[in-house]
């Protein structure tokens, strides 16, 4: 495996790695359900600011 480029690299990818687990976990189910539908993905889209069908 290849090493990370920068810190922030490496920072960002356990971040995002964290966040997936929160949302397995069922973590984030009060913030998704009143933000988005109940919808992970619609979730992450809107946190992105991207289209998500």
């Amino acid at each position: 495996m290849r090493d990370f480029q920068s810190q922030k690299a490496a920072r960002n990818t356990i971040l995002g790695f964290e966040t997936t687990r929160m949302f397995q976990k069922g973590q984030c189910r009060s913030m998704v359900d009143s933000r988005a539908g109940g919808s992970e993905a619609r979730f992450i889209g809107r946190l992105l600011q991207v289209f998500v069908a």
